[in-house]
């Protein structure tokens, strides 16, 4: 049922996305065109062009994180706390199943947007792939990255740590406007001041963890407790949300 839910928030997540991640491409396309025409002799025309494709595309590429956050925000009040509540909380799952579905579906969104972004960056500026890929130095770098499997390690649990932060960001959020929904009145002010208490109550963690720590940053110890320590209240808040949705959740 899990992989039901999430082929329904991934195909929302798709109609909302797919015009501005288009759009963020063709703007990066043409941009780089009209970089590569630069030595024509309508020059000064050209870099007229290049300063507004880049502007608009700055312009959507911001414009896209903001839509990332809002779908984010939506998804899951308007999914589980909203109309759509109604229906998703009669299905035959389990609160955590519906949570987890929004959780998974939030962190592709992001992962995927940043994606857009660094292509984005790589097509506003034609390279010869061919070239670059033939150059020697860059097949001893990569020869020399697999010569060394802890350096890859080392990635792997950067990345890890990435995830983390980005699931705990999740969690509060979600945490947050469950905590509001349990108010008649003014649930959106509510959350708010949950999202404020909650961000000040895990700094407070995150101090006290610091000075207790043991393990360094630089090593693979360190890293994987890192992960494990951001993780922790993660899991509280996501448990907290999901027994908010199954004894506490009212949907009038």
């Amino acid at each position: 049922m899990l992989l039901k839910l999430l082929k329904y928030d991934f195909r929302a997540m798709w109609k909302s996305f797919s015009l501005i991640w288009g759009a963020a491409m063709a703007l990066s396309l043409v941009h780089g065109v009209v970089y590569s025409l630069r030595p024509m002799p309508f020059y000064s025309s050209g870099v007229t062009v290049m300063s507004i494709v880049s502007t608009v595309l700055s312009i959507t590429l911001t414009a896209m994180f903001v839509i990332v956050l809002v779908f984010i925000i939506r998804r899951f009040e308007k999914g589980l706390l909203g109309d759509e509540g109604y229906l998703m909380h009669t299905l035959p799952v389990r609160p955590w199943q519906l949570v987890l579905s929004k959780l998974i579906c939030a962190l592709a969104v992001i992962i995927i947007s940043v994606a857009v972004s660094f292509l984005v960056l790589i097509l506003m500026i034609p390279v010869d792939w061919y070239e670059i890929l033939y150059l020697p130095y860059l097949w001893d770098f990569l020869r020399w990255t697999l010569s060394h499997p802890d350096l890859l390690a080392y990635l792997a649990e950067l990345c890890l740590v990435v995830l983390s932060c980005l699931v705990l960001g999740i969690s509060i959020l979600y945490l947050s406007m469950a905590i509001g929904h349990l108010f008649h009145r003014r649930r959106t002010l509510m959350g708010v001041a949950a999202f404020i208490g909650l961000y000040i109550l895990i700094n407070i963690y995150s101090t006290w963890v610091a000075d207790i720590a043991i393990f360094r940053m630089e090593s693979h110890a360190g890293l994987l407790a890192s992960a494990a320590v951001v993780l922790l209240p993660a899991a509280v808040c996501l448990a907290a949300v999901c027994w908010i949705l199954e004894h506490r959740l009212d949907l009038e």
